[in-house]
């Protein structure tokens, strides 16, 4: 993490991305944010991404349930070609799993 201005809309976070071999800064801005009853989420979409990615807007939000709190990744993406569209996919979902066993670990 290089900079995290918070998740209000205008605020800048910029990642780096290390592939051993070299690395990519992926710079975001949050474009939106919402503080409901029972929904909280803010929306970033990418300004400066790593090679393999054309476009990236994530929504994350927070929502209340009747057995607690949901956490809801939407996100929508290109890349540079449509296959890569499709193959990058189950990178990411691999990743947004991993993090769902992490979460219920934390936060019990």
């Amino acid at each position: 993490l290089l900079r995290y201005d918070g998740s209000k809309k205008g605020d800048i976070v910029v990642i780096e991305l290390n592939f051993i071999f070299f690395k990519q800064q992926w710079t975001s801005e949050i474009m939106e944010n919402f503080d409901g009853l029972t929904q909280h989420y803010f929306i970033d979409e990418g300004t400066k991404l790593p090679f393999f990615l054309k476009t990236w807007r994530h929504k994350h939000c927070l929502e209340a349930g009747s057995k607690g709190t949901y956490i809801v990744d939407e996100i929508k993406y290109t890349t540079p070609f449509r296959l890569t569209d499709w193959l990058i996919y189950p990178l990411l979902l691999g990743q947004f799993l991993y993090r769902k066993p992490v979460y219920k670990r934390y936060f019990k």
